[in-house]
């Protein structure tokens, strides 16, 4: 419980810090405010997953598990559902910064398999799964493919439309 305290803080007051510090050099740098806000949430995103990362769990099951899909147990079920909402955010801000699909994808992979690999390394009695890995990275695909699709509508729709003369 101390650890996540001590994360959450860490996250805010670096996010603040973070924040303060990309507003006050945007206009030299050449950013934007979306490019700040997004690096920002990103940032405070990643350090709430640090936070649950090295949290110690007990759920059961082994160190490493490559048992692609195997969802036979509930509780698998359940994680993977969760996996894929826990990513989406960062898929979400990676599209309102303008960034390509395979950058997404590698994001959401090399992410997931970061965390995977650190749960195994640390032994912390969590438990490095592939399942993790899939739901991670498709978290993150989906939630930068609704966003995309979404600024794309809205894009289009508020295109000036051409103006059509009548020969009458």
């Amino acid at each position: 419980m101390v650890w996540l305290i001590v994360a959450a803080l860490v996250a805010l007051v670096s996010g603040l810090a973070l924040f303060v510090v990309g507003a006050a050099t945007m206009e030299r740098r050449g950013s934007t405010w979306r490019r700040v806000i997004t690096a920002t949430l990103l940032w405070v995103w990643a350090w709430g997953i640090a936070a649950m990362t090295l949290r110690s769990r007990a759920r059961g099951g082994s160190d490493l598990n490559l048992d692609l899909l195997d969802t036979t147990n509930h509780l698998d079920l359940e994680d993977f559902w969760l996996n894929i909402l826990l990513f989406a955010p960062v898929g979400i801000l990676l599209a309102i910064r303008g960034t390509r699909f395979w950058v997404a994808l590698l994001v959401g992979f090399c992410g997931s398999v970061a965390i995977e690999i650190t749960q195994y390394a640390m032994r912390i009695g969590r438990t490095a799964d592939i399942n993790d890995v899939v739901s991670n990275t498709i978290g993150c695909v989906l939630g930068f493919a609704l966003t995309a699709g979404i600024i794309a509508v809205a894009k289009r729709s508020s295109a000036p439309q051409p103006v059509v003369r009548s020969t009458a």
